[in-house]
């Protein structure tokens, strides 16, 4: 009489599903540190081009108003948890919105109001901080309604100092006309890693 050996149904081990799993789990991180290097990228490549438009529209300022704008004040407000010196990201909507001049060094002190009066305001001189284009993201507001800012893609206030507001010429970057800079991955509130920073010097 023939045995016939016994017939056992094929599955998977319990090693073989540790294996796949980790396997997976290894891939997923890999696909989520691309992922956040690429949206790291793409904010630091939006700065850029914002840092461009900024300072296309501050020489325009300057062929109207034959100098650059200097900040008034040193105005501080919390972004994402940190507290930042927002003066100049505030006098930088003022100066290329024409909302307002309370921020401006050497000009009365109206107030922004996130719209513009054709009789009282300013010329535009950068699109995308006019008060009328929402979508196109560096207007941030804070608090009541006269804090108006231009922020970067890391949510936090665009940096500027020129001539008519630093201390000591020697300070500056860009003796000759202005430094603007955003902080970028410099997440620690003090600005103490600047080499995280984008910037037009």
């Amino acid at each position: 009489m023939k045995l016939r050996a016994a017939s056992r149904k094929q599955g998977f081990t319990l090693m073989e599903l540790l294996i796949v799993m980790a396997i997976i789990a290894s891939l997923v991180g890999i696909t989520a540190a691309a992922a956040g290097m690429m949206r790291k990228k793409a904010r630091r490549l939006k700065a850029d081009a914002q840092l461009t438009s900024i300072t296309l529209g501050l020489e325009k300022y300057k062929q109207e108003y034959s100098e650059y704008p200097a900040v008034k004040g040193s105005q501080k407000a919390e972004f994402n948890g940190l507290n930042y010196n927002v003066a100049g990201a505030r006098m930088l909507y003022q100066a290329l919105s024409g909302d307002g001049t309370s921020a401006i060094k050497g000009l009365p002190g109206r107030p922004s109001n996130g719209e513009l009066n054709e009789s009282k305001d300013g010329e535009v001189f950068l699109s995308s901080a006019d008060p009328a284009n929402k979508a196109a993201g560096l207007v941030a507001q804070i608090g009541d309604s006269s804090n108006y800012f231009l922020q970067d893609p890391f949510e936090k206030p665009y940096q500027y100092r020129s001539k008519g507001d630093a201390a000591n010429k020697n300070e500056l970057h860009n003796p000759e006309n202005f430094d603007l800079w955003s902080f970028g991955y410099d997440d620690t509130g003090n600005a103490s890693e600047p080499e995280q920073w984008i910037t037009n010097w």
